[in-house]
């Protein structure tokens, strides 16, 4: 992602483009998205996905966002990048990465790996869940 705007009043707008590769004496920051899983319990959504991205880099530990993806197909790479580029948190530590004479990169696998969570097996084996599979199945017959 590289900063677009070159009038530094207004709002700054971010490119999203495949990397090329490092360049010689560039200085980077990699937020990696190694995983993800699916719950059917509710989970809080997170406030500042931003907040929760500067907290994993200070600590240097994962972290964890939660984030509904709505009744509509599901490409990761959509949501996470609306759900980043809509928080004000995340785009102020890439304005303060870059004034650093960093270069932040969003690494996503190509393929990346998806789990269903603990609740959402516990409720797939449950009555309910094995009903909502048999109407699925009964749908593509």
């Amino acid at each position: 992602m590289e900063n677009a705007n070159n009038n530094e009043s207004m709002i700054p707008v971010w490119k999203i483009h495949p990397f090329q590769g490092k360049k010689e004496g560039e200085k980077y920051r990699i937020i990696e998205i190694t995983d993800l899983t699916f719950h059917t319990a509710y989970k809080k959504i997170s406030a500042s996905p931003g907040k929760q991205i500067r907290k994993a880099n200070e600590t240097n530990t994962p972290g964890r966002m939660y984030f509904p993806i709505g009744n509509k197909e599901f490409i990761p790479t959509i949501p996470i990048i609306e759900m980043l580029s809509q928080d004000p948190e995340f785009i102020k530590m890439l304005n303060e990465e870059h004034e650093k004479g960093y270069k932040v990169l969003l690494s996503l696998s190509k393929e990346l790996p998806v789990f269903a969570g603990k609740d959402t097996e516990e409720f797939i084996h449950s009555k309910n869940g094995k009903r909502i599979l048999r109407g699925f199945a009964k749908k593509k017959e």
